[in-house]
């Protein structure tokens, strides 16, 4: 029978790849934030655990956690909100907002920003379409989108915006 843990089934095949307890718990979490694929019947084919090995090689790489990152929780449902498109901007010296990069919220509702990039001190701000999520959630909000506007003081620690939303409200405060 394969190994289980919850809801989820590791397959088996990776359960027979599977040598040690600890592969198989890593293997729902990583399953739990996101990879959806390595924890299921569809990894019959090829080798789980090469595969495992890419996978921790590189959540545990240093450059792996952006130096901006948010994390958006639909507090409607319980869930986190996947796909909610985004844009980071930053504060130009005429006031006005210059297009930084754009990106989307993954499964666990995570995104994040500046990989690679330089990470300089001013107001930046981070649009969150609500309107496209709740549309693809089959309900309509009150607030078409979500814009936090936010200083960066010290570009040499990580900043974390969380945005709390349901389709009513929304709330944010600087995480970390």
């Amino acid at each position: 029978m394969p190994w289980c843990d919850g809801d989820t089934v590791i397959s088996r095949v990776a359960d027979v790849n599977m040598q040690t307890e600890e592969e198989k718990v890593t293997i729902i979490r990583l399953h739990d934030v996101g990879t959806d694929n390595i924890a299921t019947d569809k990894n019959i084919h090829g080798n789980p655990t090469g595969r495992l090995k890419t996978y921790v090689k590189h959540l545990t790489m240093a450059d792996t956690v952006p130096p901006l990152t948010t994390h958006v929780l639909d507090t409607s449902n319980g869930l986190p909100a996947a796909n909610v498109a985004m844009v980071l901007y930053i504060q130009n010296a005429q006031n006005a907002f210059d297009l930084v990069e754009k990106g989307k919220t993954n499964n666990d509702g995570r995104g994040g920003f500046l990989r690679g990039s330089k990470w300089q001190p001013g107001v930046y701000k981070l649009h969150f379409d609500t309107d496209g999520y709740f549309r693809n959630q089959n309900t309509s909000g009150f607030y078409p989108y979500v814009e936090v506007v936010f200083r960066i003081v010290d570009p040499s620690q990580h900043y974390h915006v969380p945005l709390l939303l349901s389709p009513f409200g929304y709330s944010t405060y600087r995480g970390s």
